[in-house]
């Protein structure tokens, strides 16, 4: 904490909170977590939210919008693993989908 006010920066407890699951330190600022090995992770729900947004976007095979590319932009600059997992859920839900339509549309006894 004395280094955050030494260069210069105002400590906010509001935006800090310390939690101690099952005996290991995990330290969140500004919705952050900061491991104890110095590794950041997005949180869980904005997590959720990316997959559950590019989901519907596979799903409906439409381009990404302003704010998904924004969620994924910020899940890309804090944690690179959990960037590279959402591309590839994204990627295997884009080619389950248009495999899916491929079925349907073949199976439909149109002829062309």
């Amino acid at each position: 904490l004395k280094s955050i006010s030494d260069h210069g920066f105002n400590w906010n407890s509001q935006k800090t909170k310390w939690v101690l699951p099952n005996k290991t330190e995990r330290f969140s600022v500004t919705g952050v977590n900061i491991q104890e090995e110095k590794s950041y992770k997005v949180p869980k729900h904005i997590r959720r939210i990316c997959r559950a947004r590019l989901d519907r976007i596979a799903k409906e095979n439409i381009d990404t919008d302003k704010i998904t590319n924004g969620y994924l932009s910020y899940v890309r600059m804090i944690d690179q693993t959990a960037y590279e997992k959402l591309t590839e859920h994204f990627i295997q839900r884009k080619n389950f989908y248009k495999a899916l339509n491929n079925e349907h549309t073949s199976g439909c006894g149109l002829s062309s």
